[in-house]
């Protein structure tokens, strides 16, 4: 397996170089690129690169799976060419749909691990009843029921939280 930095590296110089890019994110396990122009990325090499795991053109995207230690990876791109993350004013936008998927995928996609944690134990909770493994007037379900409940409770505050970093408030 190669460093990070080899990585970064290969991976900018396949997508068509740092003038070739109008923003770069990445999530769990992605780099999230916005390109001037899909055509100049070489999607084949990316595909036969060992530590690129695939390449997807989804919501006006060109993504990147690199896996887990993809942050690690985005730091070190972010070091060679000195990406900031956020969007370029001029560049293309796209249709309203994927603006609309872009919008609703930066808002959540901060919370989805949590959220399906929370499903997860609020289902456990369930059949732990159902098959009386605990009764649903003990403290340990209490306490568990409270933790499920407690991502749930302060979800708007936190979906306000990644609207603002996402939509910038503007400077008056």
């Amino acid at each position: 397996m190669s460093s990070n930095k080899e990585i970064a590296v290969r991976v900018l110089d396949a997508v068509g170089g740092k003038e070739n890019v109008n923003s770069v994110v990445h999530c769990a396990t992605r780099l999230r690129f916005k390109l001037k122009d899909e055509n100049k990325a070489d999607t084949a090499r990316l595909n036969q690169d060992d530590d690129v795991i695939q390449v997807v053109q989804s919501g006006g995207q060109y993504q990147v799976v690199i896996g887990s230690h993809v942050s690690d990876v985005y730091r070190e791109l972010n070091g060679v060419a000195n990406f900031d993350g956020e969007a370029d004013s001029k560049g293309d936008k796209g249709n309203l749909l994927n603006q609309l998927v872009d919008i609703i995928s930066s808002i959540f996609t901060p919370f989805l691990g949590a959220m399906a944690g929370a499903g997860v134990l609020k289902g456990f909770l369930t059949l732990a009843v159902t098959l009386n493994w605990l009764a649903a007037d003990s403290g340990v379900y209490t306490v568990l029921y409270a933790i499920a409940d407690g991502l749930f409770t302060y979800l708007p505050v936190m979906l306000a939280f990644t609207a603002a970093k996402k939509f910038q408030p503007m400077n008056f």
